[in-house]
């Protein structure tokens, strides 16, 4: 209030609240005495015009869930599917190549189990000379294929210091493993047969041991390769079935490369092969699904810095909702936003457990809300699929019968049997396939070379180590001009590195337009291997090895689709990964993937080129 007593002058007094007791809830509670206020602010906020009737107080839901039964790898029949293995473990195990430090480990291993079965030390002996480990050696008369062979431990120093030091002081496990599961009443009358009584109960028991001890080392296939890569496109082909009304469900996975299995690796094939994937045997049938109807309160989906829905309720001013820039390319970020403001509150949670590796469906949702209606919830993507204004999220694609037709959108949501984390360890092969327009090929470059001792090696160098090692073994001295005449040298084609693998196009059929990669050789240029079988260079890498022996003889080609190489390029590599599954073992496997490569590439290869011959 204002002094007129004091003009011209003129002060002022502020009038505030004492407060005279200690209690501040009456204060604190903020109470309304008029409720027309409070519907004056709905009506003002518009909540007298929704549509959502009352809140949902009860759920009831219908869901219908079906487990795998059957898996298959590649062309193999269908086998019945087993879960004690995770999923990503039986599409990815490769064949393994056992290096030296694995052969002498598993060889030592033998040894302590003999030992404490109370066997004869005097079998060591017997054991080291019927699966030794040897430092090879370069025969004069040795054909060259086994020179090359050779030579690859050779040049490699560390490799070969291994080697040296375990020559014929050490025993292979891993060959004697090979043995066993080959004929091990063999290896029971070669090694044991003059032990009599409990000696040969005590070699028999420890056999089993040693068996047991080697398959948890490794999981890989009972094959030769495995059958789940396709080497012409550079990825993981499988198929699972699961039995439902009468039929099966075949969900097939065409391009799996990732190392990441998840449900949209997957989809729903239409078009079932009498492969065993679409056999199914009623009785059989009501094992693998199960129907179920769950009666809950739902819950609120609530998620950080959400809307409080209590008009005095402070908010959490961490996140800041209101101050999200995005335009309109930005549809991700526009929907995530859209959501939280606007239909944040609108969603519930209905917890409801399936098993891992099902296919579930829920049949129906029945809401009923604090007024007592019941509102039945229909799937949000319903339809066909050429629905433009079709919703949906987690659906697996169809695969259509027959073209032209229109699919109806599967709602159906996929839990594969997969692991959640996997460690993986640094590659120990990769393959680099480059695209060379100037040589108008592909190259695949093996950027990383398994050592011989479980790790990788650089595999420029050590393409360049072999190099050098040849040569000295042979003398081959760098050509000079000095005994050359005339004014210019011709020369057919320039070298090389030995880790360049080529791959040509060629055509597929008759078809004069398309073309597929085929795997050719570049020769190696020394002389004295020229009238020999292997003047041509081969991979050293098992991802460019398909179509070859273990002496380097070519059985069939190894072609990959040229779409599989883009102009970017693409690196396939192979590493060891090990995981915990849920019933708490524990599986290492050797697996590939792949990922996109980083551009083109020039190799520096030249054809009929000449050059000025210069002389001292």
């Amino acid at each position: 209030m204002a002094n007129s007593q004091c003009e011209p002058l003129r002060s002022w007094n502020r009038m505030e609240v004492r407060p005279r007791k200690k209690d501040f809830d009456n204060v604190l509670r903020a109470e309304i005495y008029d409720p027309l206020w409070m519907l004056g602010r709905q009506w003002q906020f518009g909540e007298f015009q929704g549509e959502d009737t009352g809140s949902a107080t009860l759920v009831k839901v219908a869901l219908e869930t079906t487990t795998i039964s059957k898996f298959q790898t590649g062309d193999d029949p269908a086998v019945p599917y087993a879960d004690n293995v995770p999923l990503e473990t039986k599409v990815e195990a490769d064949t393994i190549r056992f290096d030296y430090k694995t052969k002498v480990k598993t060889g030592s291993q033998w040894f302590r189990i003999m030992g404490a079965a109370g066997l004869p030390g005097d079998l060591k002996h017997d054991f080291i000379d019927a699966y030794p480990v040897v430092m090879p050696e370069i025969e004069e008369d040795d054909p060259a294929n086994e020179v090359v062979a050779k030579a690859r431990l050779l040049s490699n120093h560390k490799a070969m210091q291994f080697v040296d030091a375990a020559n014929e002081r050490a025993m292979d496990g891993t060959v004697f493993y090979h043995d066993l599961m080959e004929n091990r009443l063999d290896v029971m009358t070669r090694f044991f047969d003059d032990l009599t009584g409990s000696d040969h109960q005590n070699a028999v028991a420890a056999i089993d041991k040693y068996i047991r001890w080697f398959e948890k080392l490794y999981y890989y296939p009972d094959g030769e390769d495995n059958k789940s890569w396709n080497p012409s496109q550079l990825e993981y082909q499988f198929a699972c079935s699961l039995p439902e009304d009468g039929e099966n469900t075949v969900l097939r996975a065409n391009e799996y490369y990732s190392g990441s299995l998840d449900w949209y690796s997957f989809d729903i094939d239409k078009n079932i092969p009498p492969d065993g994937l679409g056999d199914i045997v009623p009785e059989e049938e009501e094992s693998y699904r199960s129907r179920r109807t769950l009666t809950v309160i739902p819950a609120a989906a609530q998620f950080g810095g959400m809307p409080n829905k209590r008009w005095w309720e402070l908010e959490d001013a961490a996140i800041d909702l209101g101050n999200i820039s995005a335009d309109e390319k930005n549809l991700a970020k526009i929907l995530i936003t859209e959501f939280a403001l606007v239909y944040g509150n609108n969603w519930f949670i209905v917890p409801y457990d399936v098993p891992v590796g099902s296919l579930s469906e829920i049949k129906g949702i029945v809401v009923t809300d604090s007024f007592g209606q019941k509102t039945l919830v229909e799937a949000a993507g319903k339809g066909v699929r050429n629905d433009w204004s079709r919703w949906n999220m987690f659906s697996l694609t169809t695969i259509a019968g027959a073209s032209g037709t229109q699919q109806e959108i599967d709602n159906r949501i996929f839990f594969p049997p997969v692991l959640t984390k996997v460690h993986e360890s640094d590659p120990v092969e990769m393959v680099k396939f480059i695209r060379d327009e100037m040589a108008n090929m592909v190259w695949a470059v093996e950027d990383r070379i398994p050592d011989m001792l479980g790790e990788s090696m650089d595999g420029h160098q050590t393409s360049y180590e072999l190099t050098e090692f040849l040569k000295k073994l042979y003398s081959v001295e760098d050509e000079d001009d000095e005994h050359l005449d005339g004014v210019l040298k011709y020369q057919l084609a320039s070298t090389i590195p030995e880790n360049w693998i080529p791959f040509v196009p060629v055509h597929i059929g008759n078809d004069n337009r398309a073309i597929k990669l085929r795997r050719a050789s570049m020769p190696r240029t020394f002389k004295q291997l020229y009238p020999l079988s292997p003047g041509q260079i081969r991979p050293r890498t098992d991802i460019l090895r398909y179509g070859l022996n273990d002496d380097d003889t070519q059985q069939s080609p190894y072609d990959i689709f040229e779409e599989e190489v883009p102009k970017a390029g693409v690196q396939v590599m192979a590493t060891f990964q090990r995981a915990r599954w849920y019933n708490g073992s524990i599986f290492t496997w050797f697996g590939r993937r792949k990922r996109t490569g980083r551009g083109q590439g020039s190799s520096g290869l030249r054809f009929d080129t000449t050059s000025e011959i210069k002389k001292k």
